[in-house]
């Protein structure tokens, strides 16, 4: 590898027992993402920890409380990117847990499952140092107008969507993934049924606002709304259509997957959604130059679907 790659600034830190193998193998798979993905943006420092599978969550919430926005991490996977920004610079840790890297190999490093993980959490790590060099922040700035939650959802939204699109992209057309121990490129979309997940929301909110309407505890009320919104709404949509942008062969049809068999979505989504969208295309398109207005569009159209269905701010 080239000494003016980015690749090399990746510093390892094992908390837990691993084959010398298998990180022989994760060298040689970062050896071939890193300069793919990271051209376009890379942090300052780059860390890849790994750690046993169950202390996976606690050991990304350590990493997330030295932050420039401390969060929570809650989720199922064995892989995830978090962004530091300490001084000056930005360093950027992909945590994987340890079966994630276990299976991999010098002489055949590409299974599917890793290769997916590592490249989608090198992409957000792609989006982060993107964001710091044009704002000045990894995480998504503050604004009076929309409230901050719905900024951070609009910025997870565009995250979801652009990585999905350029996953999507460089698996399809880049031989990456092992086949009969050969390369070959992976034909990849959203697993969720979106359609199923936009009706549910459509079913859970009418009770939701109604409950947050006569309640007292407004804060709680207000979690499960936009967690709602987010998690069956904006993020299953910013999925799907970034992997449809950049999946190169036909889409697999299974029933439920489309948002158009979503009636609620019909009547109450996709004008929203379809503005927003818009935005996070040319963003796309522009090499995300211009992440930040596709962001406030998005947290726009958040505020303005809320408002819609009977949320008052």
């Amino acid at each position: 590898m080239s000494e003016d790659t980015p690749a090399r600034t990746i510093q390892f830190l094992l908390q837990c027992d691993v084959p010398q193998s298998a990180l022989d193998g994760l060298q040689a798979l970062l050896n071939d993402l890193v300069p793919l993905v990271l051209h376009g943006g890379s942090p300052s420092q780059l860390i890849v920890m790994i750690t046993d599978d169950d202390q996976f969550e606690q050991s990304v919430n350590l990493l997330l409380g030295f932050g420039d926005r401390p969060g929570r991490y809650e989720g199922s996977t064995l892989a995830a990117a978090v962004p530091v920004v300490r001084g000056d610079a930005l360093v950027c840790s992909v945590v994987l847990g340890r079966s994630l890297v276990e299976p991999l190999r010098p002489e055949l490093y590409h299974p599917a499952e890793p290769v997916s993980a590592v490249l989608e959490e090198l992409l957000h790590t792609r989006l982060y140092a993107l964001r710091w060099m044009q704002t000045g922040s990894a995480s998504v700035p503050g604004s009076d107008s929309p409230p901050a939650d719905v900024r951070i959802c609009a910025g997870r939204a565009f995250d979801e969507y652009a990585v999905s699109a350029l996953k999507a992209e460089i698996l399809g057309t880049v031989p990456l993934v092992d086949n009969s121990g050969g390369f070959s490129v992976a034909y990849v979309q959203y697993g969720a049924l979106v359609g199923q997940m936009l009706d549910e929301m459509g079913q859970k909110l009418p009770a939701l606002i109604a409950r947050a309407a006569v309640g007292s505890n407004y804060v709680a009320a207000w979690y499960e709304i936009i967690g709602a919104v987010y998690r069956l709404g904006f993020e299953p949509l910013a999925h799907d259509a970034g992997f449809r942008r950049g999946r190169q062969g036909e889409l697999v049809r299974r029933p439920g997957d489309d948002p158009e068999v979503s009636s609620f979505y019909r009547a109450h989504v996709a004008g929203y959604w379809r503005r927003a969208l818009s935005a996070m295309e040319q963003s796309l398109t522009n090499d995300i130059v211009d992440m930040e207005s596709a962001i406030q569009e998005m947290g726009r159209t958040v505020t303005d679907f809320l408002t819609h269905v009977g949320v008052t701010f």
